[in-house]
């Protein structure tokens, strides 16, 4: 027997989840093959996996952005409330991760702003939380 969800729960697209699936599997590839920081594989820029890591440039970001907004809930009731939610959503583990990955870089030796500037400034790939946190 099939169950079906009940009529106050969100259905599921499959569309959007493909989405997801497609924007998750670009940001992996990206790290993994890497750029032309010197991050990942280093791969050379023939090779077909840079070359399709390239391709998905200009898509990945803005459909991770696109994304997001079809996950947050429509504006409604008192605006503080929902703003301190988001901010415990998305700034607070920016807050903490990024504090850790800072201190991990400074042990490590790395060159990298001060560390009370990650909180306001983009830093690593920590900006993204923060640009989601304004839209």
């Amino acid at each position: 027997m099939r169950h079906s969800p009940s009529p106050a729960a969100p259905r599921r697209s499959e569309q959007i989840d493909t989405l997801r699936a497609i924007a998750c599997i670009s940001l992996v590839a990206f790290h993994v093959v890497g750029s032309s920081s010197g991050s990942g594989l280093e791969l050379d820029p023939r090779h077909w996996m840079a070359r399709a890591n390239l391709a998905l440039v200009d898509l990945r970001m803005p459909l991770f952005s696109f994304l997001s907004g079809m996950v947050l809930p429509a504006l409604t009731g008192p605006l503080w409330p929902q703003i301190a939610k988001k901010a415990r959503r998305l700034l607070l583990p920016m807050a903490t991760v990024g504090t850790a990955f800072w201190l991990t870089r400074h042990a490590m030796g790395y060159e990298q702003i001060p560390l009370t500037q990650i909180f306001w400034m983009p830093f690593a790939h920590f900006w993204f939380l923060q640009a989601t946190f304004l839209i």
